[in-house]
């Protein structure tokens, strides 16, 4: 069986983003979440990497979230996934 052991590794800290989406940004985004998020944001935010929730991608290719009108992303700054954004399934 796996062993969990937690790490004490560098600080961290958490920002999270509101995007607005306007009309036609879920098509565009669609195709490519991270391209996407990654044109967004850069170059005013470095971007190392976007963890997408694996159940918002299926939603996204289902279309059963173009009734919101925005999305959260989580920024990490600092330790070993500095500039990683994540788009967590659960709201906040």
């Amino acid at each position: 069986m796996a062993t969990v052991r937690k790490h004490d590794g560098e600080p961290q800290t958490l920002e999270v983003f509101e995007i607005e989406f306007d009309e036609g940004d879920w098509e565009a985004m669609s195709p490519d979440p991270e391209r996407f998020f990654r044109e967004l944001l850069e170059p005013d935010y470095k971007v190392n990497g976007i963890c997408i929730d694996t159940r918002n991608a299926g939603r996204l290719a289902r279309d059963e979230l173009v009734a919101t009108s925005f999305v959260r992303l989580v920024h990490i700054s600092g330790g070993p996934f500095d500039s990683y954004y994540v788009w967590p399934e659960l709201p906040m």
